[in-house]
C-alpha cells in the first residue's frame, strides 16, 4: 500500500470521526486541496519512520509543521488566518481531540502490520 491511500484512509476516517464531535466539513480527500494531502502524507511517513510512535509524538509532531508553515493557536480553524484550535501542548488538547491523534497512529499502523510494501 502506497503511502498516499494509507494518507487517503486516514483522512476519511478522521472526517468521519470529526463528523461526530465538532460537526466540522471537510470535503472528500479526492477534492482536497494538495497542500492538505501532503500534510496528511507527511504524518503518515512520520509514524511510519518510528516502531512505537506515540498520540503524544505525532502530536507533535503536526504541531510544529503547522507552525512551520506559519500557524498558528486560535479558537477556531480558520484558512485565512492560519489559525487552529488544536496547535496546543498535549496535556490541553481535549479527549476527543487525544482521541483522533490515536486513531490517526492506530491507523497507520494497522495498515503497515497488514502490508509487506510499506
Amino acid at each position: 500500500m502506497r503511502i498516499e491511500d494509507i494518507a487517503a484512509i486516514c483522512y476519511e476516517v478522521n472526517r468521519a470521526y470529526s463528523k461526530m464531535y465538532d460537526n466540522s466539513v471537510q470535503i472528500d480527500w479526492e477534492l482536497a486541496p494538495a497542500w492538505a494531502k501532503r500534510n496528511v502524507c507527511d504524518g503518515v511517513k512520520f509514524v511510519l519512520s518510528k516502531t512505537d510512535c506515540t498520540p503524544q509524538q505525532w502530536h507533535e509532531f503536526w504541531c510544529k509543521e503547522k507552525k512551520d508553515e506559519g500557524w498558528q493557536y486560535g479558537k477556531e480553524h480558520l484558512l485565512v488566518l492560519k489559525t487552529h484550535p488544536c496547535i496546543l501542548p498535549w496535556d490541553k488538547l481535549s479527549k476527543e481531540q487525544k482521541h483522533k491523534a490515536q486513531i490517526f497512529v492506530s491507523t497507520v499502523n494497522a495498515l503497515r502490520d497488514n502490508d509487506d510494501n510499506v
